[in-house]
Formats: structure tokens, sequence, C-alpha cells
């Protein structure tokens, strides 16, 4: 496959349109699966911007840059605004990008804390997609 920046947007937008579909259509997709395929998925996405030949920094730039923009505004709605200011849209679509890393984040999460906080469950989900993203990345740097 051509590694070229528009197959690299299809590839930020699948964890996306991933989320949306799941929660718009309230499809019932086992966790553990989703977070299987899901989690080889991006840790694939993470080799494929190695290899994009558009630069190490650039590359993992482009490949971060929605699930960046996302993180930032699950933050801003989530952290550093109260409840009753946040802009409903917002909080939703900004859950959306890492839902299919929710179960690792759940179990990752619950190492730490017996009890069930959805932001910190949700942060780290986000967390858990930056790491499989650069071990890919790593993984694919290293294999060039």
């Amino acid at each position: 496959m051509q590694r070229t920046p528009q197959r690299g947007l299809i590839i930020v937008l699948i964890p996306l349109a991933y989320g949306l579909i799941v929660n718009r259509l309230m499809l019932l997709i086992p966790p553990l699966l989703s977070q299987l395929v899901f989690g080889a998925f991006w840790f694939w996405a993470g080799v494929f911007f190695a290899q994009m030949g558009a630069g190490k920094l650039r590359g993992f730039l482009l490949g971060n840059s929605l699930w960046a923009l996302s993180f930032g505004l699950f933050t801003w709605q989530f952290i550093l605004t109260g409840a009753e200011d946040r802009v409903i849209g917002i909080a939703v679509h900004a859950q959306h990008y890492m839902a299919s890393f929710l179960w690792l984040g759940t179990r990752i999460y619950r190492l730490f804390d017996s009890t069930i906080h959805g932001t910190n469950i949700m942060l780290t989900a986000y967390a858990s997609m930056l790491v499989v993203f650069t071990i890919g990345f790593i993984w694919g740097s290293v294999r060039q």
C-alpha cells in the first residue's frame, strides 16, 4: 500500500468513525473484540505513519493530529470546564475518538483505583491509544 497523506487522513478518521457509528446506532460490539481489532489497527497505523516518508516528527504528528485535537477538546470539556458550562455537542464528540480503547482504559485504570471515574477512565483510554500508536511508530521506524 502506498503511504500517502490522503490514506493517512482516512486512517486517522477510522477511530472517530467507529466511535460515531457505535454511539449513534447504539451497536453492541463486544468491548474486548473492539479493543483487539482497534489495538492491532492502531499499532499498524503507527507503523504506517513511521514509514510514510514525511519525516519522523511530521509522520508522528500527522498520525496523532485528530487524536490530539480530540484529546484537547476532551480535556477542555471535562477537566477545565465545570458540568454547567460544558458545550454538550463538543463534549459528546470529544469522547468518540477513543471509544475503541475504553476496554483497555478501564482495565488499566482499575489497576490503580477500584472506583469508577468515567473521566479518568477516558483519559486512560486516550493515553493507552497514544502508547499503542507510539509503539507501532517505533516498530515501523526500526523496521524501515
